[in-house]
C-alpha cells in the first residue's frame, strides 16, 4: 500500500510552512495531498450501521521547499544574523588595530622620524627648561694631578628671555680640599642681569687662604665677601659707561646688546624646522642600554620612552649652520646692527651675509670617544633627556640632562646691589688705560693703554671721552688722580 503523502512529509511541517505562506504568495510543487470528505456521525443524525461509501480524492498544491528542509524558527535567524555582525564588526576592528601597528611601528616610530620629530619640538616649544649635570673623574694612575674630581649641576628655568639659572660647582683637589660654589643668574627682557656666587669665602677658609692674606689679598678677600651670597644687579650700558667714561661708548655697544636681546625673544622656530628639515644632522639607532665607556648605566627608558643613540652627521651640520646667515632672522640681526653703528659710530662698515665663511665637515671636531644617547617619548616624540659620555686616558666624563616643556614664570630678585660698587672696592686698576701726572702736576701723559679691535681705532679711558666726529681724544675730567 502506497503512502499517505502527507504522512512522507510530515503533517506539521505542512501547517506550518502553509501558515508562512505571505497572502496571495503562488507556490509552485509537484507534490499532492489527498482529502477525504468527513462523514457525519452519529449524533448528526446519522442511521446507525450504515457502510460507508468511498468518496472521491482531492489533490491540492504542497510547498516542496518546507517539506524538505527542517522547521528553522524566527529566533534562530536574529541570532545568527547578530552573530554575523559582531563577526563583521571584530573583523573590522582587527584589521584597524592591525593597521595602526603597521603604522605606528614601521612609520611613525621609524628612528629617522622619530628624531626628526624630536628636534622639531624643541624648536617650536615655547620654552625648555633643563635640569641635570655631569661630573670628571680622575682615573686612578694619574693622581699627580692637582683637581680629582668635578661635579656641576645646573637647572635652567627657560630656553628664552627671561631665564633663571642656578649652578652649583664641586671641585676635588688633589690635597683632598674641595671648592663649592653656588652660582645664580637671572637675566630679564630688557637686558638686566643679576648675578649671585654663594660660597666664595667657606671655600677660601677651606683651603687655609685667608690666614695667609696681607696686603692686596687683604683686600681682595675683603672684596671676596662682599660679593658672597648678595645679589648684583649688571646693566650693560651703566657698566660700559662706568669703564669707558664716555655714555656714547656705552649707548654704541649698549645697542649691539639690544640687537642680542631682541634675536633672544624673537620666534624663530619655523626658521629653524624648516632648515633641519633640509639638513637632517642628527641620526639615531635604537638601543636598549647606554654605553657609558667601561660598561653600561643602570638606567632604562620611562615607561613608553625608548632609547637611541645619537651620531652626528657633520656635513649636514655644516650646511645647517652655513645657511644661518642668509636666513630671515639673520638679516634682522644685520639690520640692528648697522642701525647702531650708523647711529653712534658713522662710517663704520656694514655687515651682511657675504662676511660670513662657510665651513666644511673638516672644520667641526667632535671627539671620537663621545657617546651621545636621547631618550624620546614614543607618543609625541618628545625628547625627555639626553646623555653624553666622552672617556680618555687621564679622564672619566659623563653628563646627563633633563628636558621640560612647562611654561616658567621668572622675576628679578627683590633685592640686590648695583656692580658698579664693585668698582670701588675691588683692588684692580684700570684695564682700560693708565693716566700719570708728572713731577710738576702740569703736564698730562697717557701710557700703557690698552685698545679694542685688530686696529686698535678705539682706545678709551675713564678721563678721556673719545670724539667719533673729528677721531680724537677729548680730555674731560680735570681732577685726575695719581693710579
Amino acid at each position: 500500500m502506497d503512502q499517505d503523502p502527507i504522512t512522507a512529509g510530515g503533517a506539521e511541517n505542512l501547517d506550518n510552512s502553509m501558515s508562512q505562506s505571505e497572502p496571495g504568495q503562488n507556490i509552485e510543487t509537484n507534490a499532492t495531498i489527498t482529502e477525504q470528505p468527513m462523514m457525519p456521525t452519529a449524533g448528526e443524525g446519522a442511521a446507525p450501521n450504515v457502510e460507508t461509501v468511498a468518496q472521491p480524492q482531492v489533490s491540492r498544491p504542497v510547498d516542496s521547499h518546507h517539506i524538505e528542509h527542517d522547521l528553522r524558527l524566527p529566533g534562530d535567524k536574529a541570532k545568527r544574523r547578530t552573530q554575523m555582525i559582531i563577526a563583521a564588526i571584530i573583523g573590522v576592528l582587527v584589521l584597524i588595530l592591525g593597521g595602526l601597528a603597521i603604522w605606528f611601528f614601521a612609520f611613525y616610530n621609524n628612528p629617522e622620524k622619530v628624531m626628526l620629530d624630536g628636534v622639531n619640538n624643541i624648536f617650536r616649544a615655547p620654552n625648555i627648561s633643563l635640569n641635570g649635570g655631569g661630573s670628571m673623574t680622575l682615573r686612578e694612575g694619574n693622581d699627580d694631578d692637582t683637581v680629582q674630581m668635578v661635579i656641576l649641576n645646573l637647572t635652567s628655568s627657560s630656553s628664552k628671555l627671561p631665564n633663571a639659572t642656578d649652578v652649583s660647582l664641586l671641585i676635588t683637589l688633589a690635597n683632598e680640599q674641595s671648592i663649592n660654589l653656588q652660582i645664580g643668574t637671572v637675566q630679564m627682557t630688557d637686558g638686566a642681569i643679576y648675578l649671585k656666587v654663594s660660597g666664595i669665602m667657606d671655600s677660601v677658609r677651606s683651603m687655609g687662604l685667608e690666614a695667609d692674606a696681607e696686603g692686596e689679598m687683604e683686600e681682595l678677600f675683603s672684596a671676596l665677601e662682599t660679593i658672597d651670597g648678595e645679589w648684583w644687579r649688571i646693566s650693560v650700558r651703566d657698566v660700559l659707561e662706568d669703564m669707558s667714561g664716555s655714555r656714547e661708548v656705552a649707548d654704541l655697544y649698549g645697542s649691539l646688546y639690544d640687537c642680542v636681546l631682541e634675536a633672544g625673544t624673537r620666534d624663530n622656530s619655523k626658521t629653524l624646522v624648516e632648515l633641519y628639515k633640509q639638513n637632517k644632522f642628527v641620526k639615531v639607532t635604537p638601543v636598549k642600554k647606554i654605553a657609558s665607556g667601561d660598561g653600561y648605566t643602570d638606567y632604562t627608558a620611562q615607561a613608553w620612552h625608548n632609547l637611541y643613540e645619537i651620531t652626528v652627521n657633520k656635513n649636514a651640520l655644516a650646511e645647517f649652520i652655513n645657511t644661518i646667515p642668509d636666513t630671515a632672522m639673520a638679516e634682522e640681526m644685520y639690520t640692528c646692527y648697522n642701525n647702531a653703528m650708523a647711529q653712534y659710530n658713522p662710517g663704520a662698515d656694514e655687515i651682511s651675509a657675504s662676511d660670513f665663511d662657510e665651513i666644511s665637515a673638516s672644520d667641526i671636531d667632535i671627539p671620537e670617544e663621545l657617546h651621545l644617547y636621547a631618550e624620546v617619548s614614543q607618543f609625541g616624540h618628545k625628547i625627555r633627556s639626553i646623555w653624553a659620555y666622552a672617556d680618555s686616558d687621564e679622564w672619566q666624563n659623563s653628563f646627563a640632562v633633563t628636558l621640560g616643556y612647562q611654561e616658567a614664570t621668572v622675576s628679578a630678585p627683590s633685592e640686590y646691589r648695583d656692580i658698579t660698587e664693585l668698582f670701588e672696592i675691588l683692588p684692580v686698576e684700570d684695564t682700560w688705560g693708565r693716566v700719570t701726572i708728572d713731577s710738576g702736576g702740569s703736564d698730562i701723559e697717557i701710557d700703557n693703554i690698552d685698545c679694542y679691535g685688530d686696529d686698535c681705532d678705539y682706545v678709551y679711558d675713564p678721563d678721556y671721552e673719545y670724539d667719533f666726529d673729528n677721531d680724537e681724544w677729548i680730555f674731560t675730567d680735570n681732577e685726575i688722580e695719581e693710579i
